[in-house]
């Protein structure tokens, strides 16, 4: 099994948007400030619809053909990328949400969307046209959550 077959892919996406829900939903419990602690649920929800999103979309999306330029030119490339990752998994982010400081577990979450960004970039060349937009979706809702991010840092 390769690890930029589609439907690897997607797991990835499912498991990093259950990390970051976890994440955004620790770091809530941790901060005072009700307007940051309001955001930090708001973009965990969001990240529980995002995971959804992509187990729908696991059960439907078929394996395209790859073209590469060179033998697993794509595998070493997501794995470049996987490997790369704020949160290698769930255990992570939870141990992170519970061990950083509150502004610098926001520049894991920038980090975390930043990621999130160019691996479903990565994804929707993947992903057949008639599913592309709701990637575009997600893309455009983990872009805000960066911009948001940013600001959410000048309250904590």
């Amino acid at each position: 099994m390769a690890i930029f077959e589609v439907s690897e892919m997607l797991k990835v996406a499912i498991a990093d948007e259950e990390a970051g829900a976890k994440f955004y939903e620790l770091l809530a419990g941790r901060v005072q400030n009700a307007k940051l602690k309001e955001r930090l649920i708001a973009i965990a929800n969001k990240e529980k619809v995002h995971e959804a999103f992509f187990k729908e979309l696991l059960k439907t999306v078929k394996e395209p053909k790859i073209k590469e330029e060179y033998k697993n030119q794509y595998e070493h490339y997501m794995r470049a990328l996987l490997e790369s990752r704020a949160f290698p998994d769930t255990n992570a982010a939870v141990k992170r949400a519970g061990s950083a400081q509150p502004a610098e577990c926001l520049d894991i979450a920038m980090r975390l969307e930043k990621d999130a960004i160019l691996f479903y970039e990565e994804l929707i060349k993947f992903i057949p046209n008639t599913h592309a937009h709701h990637i575009n979706e997600v893309l455009d809702e983990e872009r805000h959550h960066l911009t948001e991010l940013l600001e959410l840092k000048k309250l904590s």
